[in-house]
């Protein structure tokens, strides 16, 4: 059903409550989530076709992958937070943070792994991987070693003291880990985390320029002597 605008100097309609140009483009002025007002779309013909361009086609469906994207994004966050936040607080009872328990947990694994092997394992950044290891060390949590092979690289160990704090911390931390397995049915779970590793892998490819220089070339440094 058309309803005509009341003002004629106004170029503008509505088609199903979809408010349309002039051209039969919709208004982008405002987004709208294709919510068609119900009274107006039962009373309109099925066999009525709206025509629009095909350019206005693409610049709505972007906006709608722009809103779903937004939406979706929020609720990976808000998943997220909510469980880290559970966790820093049963954590924090044995003197650690849900991050520290983390690493000391990645080290307990895999005895002395190298600090960037943790960089990879835990997707962190370098820079936090090398603050959280410089506290538990002081801590003694965690004792760092040069590499054997590469005197670069540093090898991660947990010392006695470190691994009694990270097993009773774990000891804790297994009733959260079964209820965020239940919450998930067994038939979508692999499903989901394949999914949650094509996420990883999308946003944790290095971009263009992430360096910081400017598109037109690397920077030049002047030598120093």
């Amino acid at each position: 059903m058309i309803n005509s605008a009341k003002n004629p100097s106004r170029s503008t309609r509505s088609i199903c409550g979809i408010r349309l140009g002039a051209d039969s483009s919709p208004v982008v002025g405002k987004r709208f989530f294709l919510r068609p007002i119900q009274s107006n779309c039962q009373q309109a013909s099925r066999s009525t076709t709206i025509s629009v361009p095909r350019h206005n086609n693409r610049l709505l469906e972007k906006e709608i992958a722009v809103h779903q994207g937004h939406e979706f994004g929020m609720w990976l966050r808000k998943a997220y937070l909510s469980f880290h936040r559970r966790a820093n607080a049963l954590m924090l009872n044995h003197g650690v943070t849900a991050d520290q328990f983390v690493l000391l947990s990645v080290v307990a694994r895999e005895p002395g792994i190298t600090q960037i092997t943790i960089v990879e394992r835990t997707a962190s950044d370098p820079n936090t991987v090398a603050a959280i290891l410089r506290l538990l060390e002081v801590r003694r949590l965690v004792r760092r070693e040069v590499h054997v092979r590469d005197g670069r690289a540093r090898c991660v160990f947990l010392t006695a003291e470190g691994r009694r704090v990270q097993q009773r911390a774990a000891k804790t931390a297994e009733p959260i880990l079964s209820a965020l397995v239940d919450c998930i049915g067994s038939s979508e779970r692999s499903e989901i985390e394949r999914f949650l590793q094509r996420v990883h892998q999308l946003f944790s490819a290095p971009l263009a320029r992430s360096n910081g220089q400017p598109s037109g070339g690397p920077s030049k440094r002047k030598r120093t002597t």
